[in-house]
């Protein structure tokens, strides 16, 4: 069954807030964060809570999880992103290099934020 989201926009004076269906709001432009940059937290939250839940499945604990996303637009207006690039550093007690690697594999298949986006995103990790 499809799961259909839905995000009132309203422009005014300060910028544009943003209420979902349950009443949480975000605001972007005017001061805060650009509705453009908004694509890259999408990214590092989907991908970081993706990643979470592919350890915790495993019952791997992870203590620490951040993802630094990196957007590169085109040129040519409207000027898309025409790569992105998330680079985790992962503190997860008993995770070893080689199976980080293969979480990192999945993330990128499994996030549904980076399977919406027509450009090239690219996963790194460090492990501590």
């Amino acid at each position: 069954m499809a799961d259909t989201r839905k995000i009132l926009s309203v422009v005014d004076a300060g910028g544009v807030n943003h209420t979902d269906v349950n009443g949480h709001q975000t605001r972007t432009g005017g001061g805060a964060i650009t509705a453009f940059d908004t694509v890259l937290v999408a990214v590092g939250g989907c991908s970081c809570a993706v990643l979470e839940g592919l350890l915790k499945r495993d019952s791997l604990a992870p203590a620490k999880i951040t993802a630094d996303v990196e957007g590169v637009r085109g040129e040519v207006p409207p000027r898309p992103y025409v790569a992105i690039t998330v680079h985790f550093s992962i503190e997860c007690p008993g995770l070893s290099r080689e199976q980080a690697a293969r979480y990192i594999e999945q993330v990128e298949q499994a996030c549904p934020v980076i399977q919406s986006l027509k450009c090239k995103v690219t996963t790194e990790f460090t492990l501590k």
